[in-house]
């Protein structure tokens, strides 16, 4: 029994290790499902033998925390901030290839994808360059009275709009040819993101609409939950089913420094990475 779990963590582990996460991943990982029937133990198996085994394997979430790396130090080439009107037809292109390689789009003739939130003076889009060229985007839309979020037609903001400012992470996209392994530029992206909304737009609330076979991902690393149920066909993204998730940015410091409070690696350690003033300046 020990034996066989012990190949099957090992196989699933190397599955992990090898797949990007985020928007650019093209693997699909075992969801909690599939996880938890991975760790039941055999009915014929010895009780404390099974009890024994299951004491040493962790929780899905803290699975892949342990397995999930990244490069705390980045390239000085790589650098992450808001887009000027000039880099903004790149980010466009870039984020129309994305969407248009994965099926959310179909080809624009303009080679850009624009929504109505894209230049609307409440979002902000975020590029990441290296050696000054754009590759990489992401926005952050706020929400407003006159035009809501993109995912309004997901679930219901009422809720969180009574509780304060609410904004939506939208628009990710990497350019294929500077993807990594270890998805520096994504979490450059988000790092930027999470300390944008905290200190210049003193946000309450981020949203973000995935695939739902990545959200565990964003539920397990980025600590969002949940809200709302999975829709299977949402127009904002060509038909493609969605989920949305949030994350309460009152309670996040805390949360990352509980969750990653004995990580060592500073290559796992994303509270380190994220709020950490010393890592702030890498």
């Amino acid at each position: 029994m020990v034996k066989m779990l012990l190949i099957i963590m090992l196989v699933f582990m190397s599955k992990v290790e090898s797949a990007p996460l985020g928007a650019s991943c093209e693997k699909v990982f075992l969801d909690k499902e599939q996880f938890s029937r991975v760790n039941q133990p055999s009915g014929t198996t010895n009780k404390k033998e099974s009890f024994k085994v299951i004491k040493t394997i962790p929780s899905p979430d803290q699975f892949f925390r342990e397995n999930f790396s990244f490069n705390s130090k980045p390239a000085s080439n790589l650098k992450v901030k808001l887009a000027t009107q000039k880099e903004m037809p790149r980010a466009l292109r870039i984020l129309h290839d994305s969407y248009v390689e994965k099926k959310l789009m179909k080809v624009d003739d303009k080679k850009m994808r624009v929504s109505k939130y894209t230049y609307l003076p409440t979002t902000k889009t975020i590029i990441a360059t290296k050696d000054k060229d754009v590759i990489g985007t992401v926005a952050i839309v706020k929400d407003t009275k006159e035009h809501g979020l993109p995912s309004e037609k997901l679930f219901d903001l009422n809720n969180l709009r009574k509780k304060g400012k609410v904004a939506e992470i939208s628009s990710l996209a990497i350019d294929k040819n500077n993807r990594d392994g270890n998805e520096t530029t994504l979490l450059m992206m988000i790092k930027f993101i999470a300390n944008y909304a905290l200190e210049k737009e003193k946000l309450d609330y981020l949203v973000i609409t995935v695939n739902p076979k990545y959200a565990f991902l964003y539920e397990a690393i980025f600590l969002f939950k949940k809200i709302g149920n999975t829709v299977e066909n949402y127009d904002f993204v060509n038909g493609a089913p969605a989920v949305s998730l949030v994350v309460d940015l009152n309670t996040i410091k805390e949360r990352y420094k509980s969750t990653y409070a004995d990580v060592r690696d500073p290559n796992k350690n994303l509270y380190n990475y994220f709020f950490n003033s010393e890592q702030q300046r890498n």
